[in-house]
């Protein structure tokens, strides 16, 4: 639904107007078309509505006024194209790649991403995304598209994965000295991962 208003003028001062609307390629109508108009609920893609005056000896306006506007009310759609490395796994970084389409072509989309459950940002959010360095635990990345008219995706596209068993440092305790005449040595060590 769209809400238009207009107003007609004619040369000769005090000639009565009437005003006259159309909608897209449809017939002329006067009703309701009385300098505010309110379009019924129009269906997605472009759209045109035309006024124009005509004066009491029959003229009309030979240059209607137009305004054109697109409905969309179709959300876009998000894709995860590839997410590595692979779940399990020790690599504390993932990188994503990833894109949104819009059933409406040429229209230009956003995109914002989220990590496990925060904030949604759109800055480095452009198609490629690294983690950066994360704990063990559950991780998921989710990404959504939102097109020029607004419309967000209902169904953000989501990866879900487990980083576990990191290394832990291991710590030498003792060594021998760097320079000795022993053939053999002994080395103290341990690590505070179990197993």
């Amino acid at each position: 639904v769209r809400t238009l208003t207009f107003h007609g003028e004619d040369p000769a001062p005090g000639t009565a107007l009437t005003l006259e609307c159309r909608i897209d390629g449809g017939a002329w109508f006067t009703a309701g078309c009385d300098g505010d108009y309110s379009t019924p609920v129009l269906a997605d893609g472009p759209h045109t509505f035309y006024v124009r005056a005509r004066d009491a000896a029959g003229n009309a306006d030979a240059s209607p006024a137009t305004s054109r506007w697109i409905v969309d009310t179709t959300p876009p759609n998000t894709f995860i194209d590839t997410a590595t490395p692979a779940s399990p796994t020790n690599n504390q970084v993932r990188n994503f790649t990833y894109h949104g389409v819009d059933p409406a072509p040429g229209t230009a989309i956003t995109l914002e991403c989220r990590l496990d459950g925060g904030a949604w940002f759109s800055a480095g959010c452009n198609g490629t995304y690294n983690t950066g360095v994360l704990p063990e635990g559950n991780h998921t990345f989710e990404v959504r598209a939102t097109d020029a008219a607004g419309n967000v995706d209902p169904t953000p596209a989501d990866h879900s994965w487990e980083i576990g068993d990191i290394p832990a440092p291991v710590t030498i305790a003792s060594a021998p000295p760097a320079t000795t005449e022993s053939i053999s040595a002994t080395f103290v060590f341990s690590a505070a991962e179990p197993n």
